[in-house]
This record gives structure tokens, sequence and C-alpha cells, in this order.
């Protein structure tokens, strides 16, 4: 099983939104699949509280992620772009 987790999170409290990321947080480069359990756990933390849990996580992507001191509009472009470019050499013909 997975699930889609929000690296900037979808409900981030009001003490923790970032005012660049916030119109970000749906798009594809803010977003992993994560086994369900552990993006319970992570749930809406911040990105420095879900470091440890994306370590621990199975999927590359959100290991690398957790080496981040931070995540920015710049990650999530990148992130972005990643993604796109893996997709198209999966399915291109």
């Amino acid at each position: 099983d997975t699930s889609i987790e929000h690296i900037y999170p979808r409900n981030a409290s009001l003490a923790d939104q970032i005012p660049d990321i916030e119109p970000l947080k749906n798009t594809l480069g803010n977003l992993c699949i994560m086994d369900p359990e552990q993006n319970s756990t992570a749930d809406n933390a911040t990105f420095n509280d879900k470091k440890s849990i994306y370590r621990a996580s199975t999927v590359k992507m959100l290991q690398e992620i957790s080496n981040k001191s931070d995540w920015t509009t710049i990650d999530i472009e990148y992130s972005k772009n990643n993604m796109l470019n893996m997709a198209l050499k999966i399915f291109r013909a």
C-alpha cells in the first residue's frame, strides 16, 4: 500500500506556514509516495520534524529529501522536474 505525502504539510499550522510555499503545497513537486502508516505518523508536522521519518522510509526519494536542511520553492521545482523526467523515461515508447 502507498499514500501521498505532502512534504510541506497540507494543513500547516498558522505558526508554521511559509507564505511562498503555501500556494505550492498541492503541486507535484511537493508530493511523494509513502507508506500509509509512516504518512499517518508524519501527518501535518513541519519538514524538520518529518526528516527522521523520511530517513526511515523505503522510498529513496524521501531518504534523499531527509538530507536537506530546509524544504524550499527551489526544492519543490527540482522535485517536480525530477519526477517528470522519470515519468518520461518510464512511459515513453
